[in-house]
């Protein structure tokens, strides 16, 4: 998954003594380093920048990111047109995990709740075994993801 892009800093080009931002890999110069002017350039620019939908303009929630993924598996999982295994463990998986936590924006799922989420899933019945609740182990687990 691409990362998102983030706001860029407020920065110091020595050799100029002149302030600049980086934005989209093309720097913006400011004016002289750490005046007036340059911040109400560097504010300006990056209101302009934000407003153009570069930062935060987008947020899933885990249902919603989980269904775009879901779609693309299943069209790139696939061998002589039919869909692998493969595919079909990332639906397992991804059901599971829209049970846990559909609602929930994808920029709260932290590494926390990730290890949460996986605590969750070691507590949950074994579906494949009818009449047994055996509990799936954490080494399984963690080799599964």
């Amino acid at each position: 998954m691409a990362r998102k892009p983030k706001k860029s800093g407020y920065w110091h080009h020595k050799p100029s003594g002149q302030a600049y931002v980086r934005l989209d890999c093309k720097d913006h110069y400011l004016g002289e380093y750490n005046s007036p002017e340059s911040r109400d350039r560097y504010g300006e620019l990056i209101r302009g920048w934000t407003l153009q939908g570069n930062v935060d303009a987008v947020t899933f929630s885990v249902d919603e990111l989980a269904l775009h993924f879901l779609g693309f598996a299943q069209g790139h999982y696939r061998k002589h047109g039919q869909s692998t295994n493969e595919a079909q463990s990332i639906h397992a998986v991804l059901r599971l995990l829209i049970a846990f936590a559909g609602p929930q924006s994808v920029c709260d799922f932290t590494p926390r709740r990730f290890r949460e989420f996986r605590d969750w899933l070691i507590e949950q019945p074994d579906r494949q075994i009818k009449n047994e609740a055996r509990k799936l182990s954490r080494q399984f687990i963690n080799k599964s993801m």
